[in-house]
């Protein structure tokens, strides 16, 4: 059976549902192959540790769609008793979802198709009966990190996909590891500065400039 991690509300970040990941709970990190990282505020984060995994609406399935939050959603009745199946192929070595829904499972915005398999790549979205209900994001557990992310910050936060991208930088999705709170990451670029000769003092005013932007936002969501 699946093991959903406790749900704890963000206030202020529409849309988000953060998991709790609790070592106490008897799950051993090492047995932990993927997660689905809720990004949406009513489905709980899982930890994938069996190699199959079912999610609908009947009781029957390892991660079962009952919560009253879920049940007064609009898309409710669009979700099938078995929308889909993820299986981790452990002889061939990769993981695919199987679409089992009336209405569509989509991975990265492209339908799968009922009855037919996607495989499943880590940072892939995750949506049910239509592209933009998006309410997951896989994490494969084994995927080489950003090595040009510093490691004190990888190992406070699990780094997904890039969600934007600006003049002096990217953004990217990350979760703080250990309680899996959703947030939003800016990576400065510093490639993109002058920082030659007489630009040197520029490139330092442009470097503090952004950070002054940055450390000026108060929102949930940005740390």
């Amino acid at each position: 059976m699946a093991d959903p991690l406790p749900t704890q509300r963000t206030q202020g970040c529409d849309g988000i549902d953060d998991g709790v990941v609790s070592e106490d709970d008897g799950i051993q990190e090492s047995k932990i192959w993927g997660r689905l990282l809720s990004i949406n505020k009513h489905f709980p984060s899982v930890n994938l540790i069996d190699n199959e995994y079912s999610l609908g609406r009947g009781k029957k399935c390892s991660i079962v769609l009952e919560s009253k939050e879920i049940q007064a959603s609009k898309y409710y009745l669009t979700y099938s008793s078995t929308h889909f199946k993820i299986i981790r192929d452990t002889i061939k070595n990769y993981v695919y979802i199987q679409d089992l829904s009336s209405n569509g499972t989509y991975v990265n915005g492209e339908k799968i198709g009922k009855n037919k398999r996607h495989i499943l790549n880590n940072n892939a979205e995750i949506a049910l009966a239509s592209k933009t209900h998006r309410v997951y994001v896989y994490i494969d557990t084994n995927a080489t990190e950003d090595s040009t992310v510093p490691l004190n910050v990888r190992e406070k936060y699990i780094i997904s996909k890039e969600i934007g991208r600006g003049a002096y930088g990217e953004v990217k999705l990350c979760f703080i590891r250990g309680t899996c709170d959703r947030f939003a990451m800016k990576i400065i670029a510093k490639k993109h500065f002058t920082v030659m000769g007489a630009h040197a003092h520029t490139f330092n005013q442009q470097i503090q400039s952004e950070c002054s932007i940055l450390r000026g936002l108060d929102h949930p969501c940005i740390i």
